[in-house]
């Protein structure tokens, strides 16, 4: 059985009377003990939804042997201490929550938790700490407490943050932050946004694509300021179908600019059959013939080829509409 519901606080008695073996929970607003208290009760839990929880109640679910989706509404975690010798949310292996400032101390506590899914949506006020030390304190937890097998899916949201151009100091993401996530071999789905997006190179790419081979969608779109020149090239888009053999869906700004010429020591070049979907947003472009000929050559079932243009809805700037345009015959070519 399962309850989907904004409960009035009396009637959870009646339905832990009633329905003392319910497996799924989802409750959307009911703050306050009475919603702690009403957890507190059911001990079969498989899926579980809800908002604030105080200490007793994160405490019981987190000693649940069968809590597998646990999606958490934005709260800071209370301190709690479990038996010695027992594991924090053994069969867990779903977990979202809305708030990546704490984040670090909710992963704290998923010691030899096989986590396969994590969503973490980056909600709140970024008043203190700045939003890169906040990412970087994420990503450096999630290396240090989660399964760097099991993980396969990563899903970073950076909410609904008003910020100014003149804040990219202080927001923007590099390498140093994100380095953690190469000991994740295991990734399959990967989405990365923040507010001024990951700041990449081709170094690093050919880092992301040795470290992630079983990678399948790998989405890192840019952020807010149009006025940041991506840095990484075609050779950095070669590393994907280099070492990356069933990436299908790929969301990257790169510049295209320049067709460059492939070393592979007498070896073919990479040729790479999974790739179909190609998320170039506002990548600068000069000639579309060379650039579709490149990639059609490593990317020969790549068909689609969608740009920041699409979606803007018409408020567009003339370079957007000009990459636009581009790419476009771009993906023309490729038919």
């Amino acid at each position: 059985m399962h309850v989907e519901c904004i409960p009035h606080p009396s009637t959870f008695p009646l339905v832990t009377s009633k329905c003392s073996g319910l497996k799924d929970v989802r409750i959307g607003m009911a703050p306050g003990p009475a919603l702690s208290k009403f957890i507190c009760t059911l001990h079969h839990l498989e899926t579980l939804v809800v908002t604030n929880l105080n200490m007793a109640a994160l405490s019981h679910i987190a000693r649940l042997p069968g809590l597998r989706y646990l999606w958490l509404m934005s709260f800071p975690i209370p301190s709690f201490q479990l038996p010695a010798g027992s594991i924090p949310f053994p069969a867990l292996q779903k977990l979202e929550y809305e708030s990546i400032e704490h984040a670090p101390r909710l992963l704290a506590l998923l010691i030899k938790c096989a986590l396969v899914e994590l969503t973490i949506i980056a909600r709140g006020s970024y008043t203190m700490p700045p939003p890169n030390t906040i990412a970087q304190q994420f990503y450096a937890a999630l290396a240090d407490h989660c399964s760097h097998s099991s993980l396969q899916k990563l899903d970073v949201q950076k909410g609904y943050w008003t910020l100014r151009a003149d804040q990219r100091g202080i927001c923007l993401v590099g390498e140093e932050i994100i380095r953690p996530l190469f000991s994740f071999s295991s990734l399959v789905e990967v989405s990365l946004s923040h507010p001024f997006g990951v700041d990449l190179d081709d170094a690093v790419v050919r880092k992301m694509a040795r470290a992630w081979p079983l990678i399948e969608s790998l989405l890192l779109p840019p952020g807010l300021d149009e006025n940041i020149a991506p840095r990484v090239t075609l050779e950095g888009i070669y590393a994907f179908a280099e070492h990356c053999p069933r990436l299908r869906r790929l969301h990257l700004a790169f510049d295209a600019t320049v067709i460059p010429k492939i070393k592979t020591k007498g070896k073919k070049n990479a040729c790479q059959c999974s790739l179909d979907y190609l998320d170039v947003s506002d990548s600068p472009i000069s000639k579309a013939r060379p650039v579709a000929k490149f990639l059609s050559a490593i990317f020969p079932h790549l068909g689609m080829i969608n740009t920041l243009y699409e979606d803007l809805d018409g408020t567009d700037t003339e370079t957007v509409l000009t990459s636009h345009r581009r790419w476009k015959k771009v993906e023309e070519a490729l038919w």
